[in-house]
């Protein structure tokens, strides 16, 4: 028999990433479903067994039906006994009064139209069956392999069972979603898309010179491979690296270690943010933050208050003590990362902000230029692109930062690039936008041909920097990823 946990993993090396082409399609939930309830019809239909028992040996076989085909056919008895799928009906209760029957959960005494059994006829009533189910149902995908509630009894308590007994329609969509969400992650290339409350899967195949960013309908931008945000053209571990670092505790270590002194006498950490060198400790201690030494041999002969010879002296002849070069080391590195952290989460926050720009563009000023400058939504497609541009290279730019941390890239030219598309994506429309709102005043206005003329100059203009910006940045990232090959 064949082992179904030998499957192959979804993760790509990183070797794959830069050798293979990458080609994807999403999934809504209709086509799961659909795709879903087409496999299970034909297990079904070639097996000859009940729809739920399709179902259950799907589920087990990670939804592989060539698989579950093979093992039914090998040993049909074996699959029954080891998945709970017992193909006899349900005894009627054996009681002496066939009008009533104790629940062995609650052991009250329900008449028969209110006890229910699986084949295996141990039965309760419907009220504890039904809190049974939704109980196994709000812990997750356990639900999918409930058995009886009898102990040790392994009769699976299938879908079809579930749809019966559940009193809350809110569980037997829950269920079903649940029912769902095994299809996907039981098939291999098949993922759900990362955004939060977002029912979109993806299907992904691997080709020739590949990246794995992948763009949901819901327009979430993920990596194939680690499901963290698209991060081209930084590799996956160089990303996971930076994440972790981002969350870690050293940080702040390196942070108190660069912006802080201990006292001399007391050792209490003491931090200095602004004024003179002239410290003073909560031990009544004070001293100079420079050198630490006792503020009462410190004057205007020694540097006065805001320098001291003594640290100056000792640094220029690379005498300072072990603890200032550790303070000195600490800084530099918390210096380091703070200029490309803040880069990297300024190009975070512009990426998101030009996403939010360009919506409000859509629902607010399209409408009014289509409407004033006698154009087609068609026609307003540069600019949209122009936006999708900005988005996107703000996106690279955020993890060149994170490169250039790691390895030292150059972002400067293409930032400055980028700003100029910006800008005319940005600020230039504006006028355009104005003018169509009737100069802000809310009057009604007809935009003369000549203004119409002077759009349509700037779209040109609009198109033109986008590409350019466009190919500029593709050169960066294809230089960026051959430096990583290298």
């Amino acid at each position: 028999m064949i082992d179904v946990d030998d499957e192959p993993s979804d993760f790509v090396e990183e070797e794959d990433r830069k050798t293979n082409t990458a080609a994807f399609s999403t999934l809504s939930k209709e086509d799961i479903d659909r795709r879903q309830e087409d496999l299970i019809a034909d297990v079904s239909t070639f097996l000859s067994v009940p729809r739920s028992v399709a179902i259950a040996l799907l589920y087990k076989f990670k939804w592989d039906s060539d698989l579950a085909q093979e093992n039914w056919f090998s040993d049909e008895e074996e699959m029954r006994r080891r998945y709970g799928l017992t193909a006899a009906p349900a005894p009627a209760p054996a009681a002496v009064n066939r009008n009533s029957h104790e629940c062995k959960i609650c052991f009250e005494t329900f008449g028969i139209e209110n006890l229910a059994s699986l084949s295996c006829g141990h039965y309760f009533c419907r009220t504890c069956w039904s809190r049974y189910i939704e109980l196994s149902i709000d812990d997750g995908a356990g639900c999918l392999t409930l058995r009886c509630p009898e102990p040790n009894c392994p009769v699976l308590v299938c879908q079809s069972t579930v749809g019966t007994l559940i009193s809350d329609r809110r569980y037997a969509e829950k269920y079903a979603r649940l029912l769902r969400r095994s299809y996907i992650e039981g098939k291999s290339g098949h993922k759900w898309c990362p955004a939060p409350d977002c029912e979109t899967a993806v299907k992904f195949e691997v080709g020739e010179k590949s990246n794995y960013d992948v763009v949901c309908d819901c327009s979430h931008e993920f990596c194939w491979n680690c499901s963290e945000d698209a991060h081209r053209p930084l590799d996956c571990a160089t990303v996971l690296r930076w994440i972790r670092k981002n969350k870690s505790d050293s940080e702040n270590v390196n942070w108190v270690l660069a912006n802080t002194k201990a006292c001399p006498k007391c050792r209490h950490p003491i931090e200095k943010n602004q004024g003179c060198n002239h410290m003073v400790c909560k031990c009544r201690h004070q001293f100079c933050w420079m050198c630490l030494g006792d503020w009462k041999k410190h004057g205007e002969g020694s540097g006065g208050y805001y320098k001291c010879n003594s640290y100056e002296a000792k640094k220029a002849e690379g005498k300072l003590s072990e603890e200032e070069e550790k303070r000195q080391h600490a800084k530099r590195l918390v210096d380091r990362y703070a200029h490309y952290f803040e880069r990297w989460a300024g190009n975070r926050t512009a990426r998101k902000r030009a996403a939010a720009d360009l919506e409000k563009l859509r629902a607010e000023h399209f409408p009014q230029l289509v409407y004033d400058y006698r154009l087609t939504y068609t026609e307003l497609d540069c600019v949209v692109r122009a936006w999708m541009q900005i988005k996107e290279c703000r996106r690279v730019l955020e993890w060149t930062y994170a490169y250039g941390y790691y390895l030292g890239a150059e972002e400067a030219e293409a930032e400055t690039i980028l700003e100029k598309l910006h800008n005319c994506a940005e600020k230039d429309i504006s006028p355009f936008i104005n003018a169509a709102a009737g100069g802000g005043g809310g009057e009604e206005r007809v935009v003369e041909e000549s203004e119409r003329k002077e759009f349509f100059e700037y779209r040109l203009k609009l198109q033109g920097l986008t590409n350019t910006t466009g190919n500029s940045f593709e050169r960066l990232v294809s230089g960026l990823e051959n430096g990583l090959e290298d």
